[in-house]
């Protein structure tokens, strides 16, 4: 009835402010922490009075931004951790596709380089290596590492490089994916 689908309406129009003040305030949050975009904040759950929060966890929240024409490449050392992966969310926070891309890798599916660290590629186009994230045509989103029980927060360092020279900042022994 007419007051049934009033009441609905209003339930739709405040899950979407909702969930765009949620996007847009922890966007907001996330550049605020780091200074930018491109780099990674830390959220220790376990020091977080979040109500739900799992205290074994740890996140780490970046908001990417990369060109047709670049490429950013994410090192850390591999952690000790019963649980990591990365994955990736477009600017509204939710899911990009999984099923036909590669939008996201955990410490079971990852190539761990002969150092011990993880390297991966985030780039639009298939830059040919293992540990490609594909923001499937997405220049602008979010990167998140969720990770339980790590024994320590891993160092990442993320490196704006051109697309065509992505070999030259891996380490030789990269393979190549076709």
């Amino acid at each position: 009835d007419e007051a049934d689908m009033s009441r609905r309406l209003r339930d739709a129009a405040r899950f979407l402010r909702y969930s765009a003040n949620f996007s847009i305030n922890t966007t907001r949050a996330v550049l605020d922490g780091t200074g930018g975009t491109n780099r990674f904040q830390v959220i220790d759950s376990s020091k977080s009075d979040v109500s739900g929060a799992n205290k074994s966890s740890l996140f780490l929240f970046m908001i990417y931004e990369v060109k047709e024409d670049e490429a950013l490449i994410l090192d850390f050392e591999c952690p000790q951790a019963r649980y990591w992966g990365l994955s990736l969310g477009d600017v509204w926070w939710g899911g990009v596709d999984y099923s036909y891309h590669q939008s996201s890798l955990n410490a079971h599916q990852a190539t761990i380089d002969g150092d011990g660290h993880f390297r991966a590629v985030l780039a639009l186009t298939d830059p040919g290596v293992p540990n490609w994230i594909d923001p499937v045509g997405a220049g602008c989103g979010v990167l998140m590492m969720r990770s339980y029980f790590i024994k320590a927060v891993p160092e990442v360092t993320v490196k704006k490089v051109p697309l065509a020279d992505v070999r030259r900042h891996l380490p030789a022994e990269t393979a190549t994916v076709t």
